[in-house]
């Protein structure tokens, strides 16, 4: 889930990391699409995310734009997006499995 984009000033959507071939064992790999690789976009829905960092139920999902690093908080702060998405389950710390949602 991310954006990194110096120019974005929203968010279409979160990108889904769909699992669409296998690896060898042993074998190098990058979480990172190709340029110009097509990805799917969650526009809206409920999605399970491993949480960056402490998070509250009702906080917004927000977005780096120079980097894509997600973070949660009440507003966006400079140099970032308010993605839609809110907080529904919470997270203690970081590596924490929550749920976020947008059904706007």
């Amino acid at each position: 889930v991310g954006l990194a984009n110096g120019d974005a000033t929203a968010a279409v959507g979160l990108v889904t990391r769909v699992i669409s071939a296998a690896l060898a064992a042993g074998t190098d790999a990058s979480l990172v699409y190709p340029a110009g690789d097509t990805v799917t976009v969650a526009l809206r829905g409920a999605y399970y995310i491993t949480a960056t960092g402490s998070a509250t139920v009702g906080q917004k999902v927000l977005v780096t734009v120079a980097t894509g690093a997600i973070s949660f908080g009440s507003s966006a702060g400079a140099g970032e997006i308010d993605t839609g998405w809110t907080v529904q389950t919470a997270a203690a710390s970081s590596g924490d499995i929550i749920i976020i949602a947008n059904f706007g």
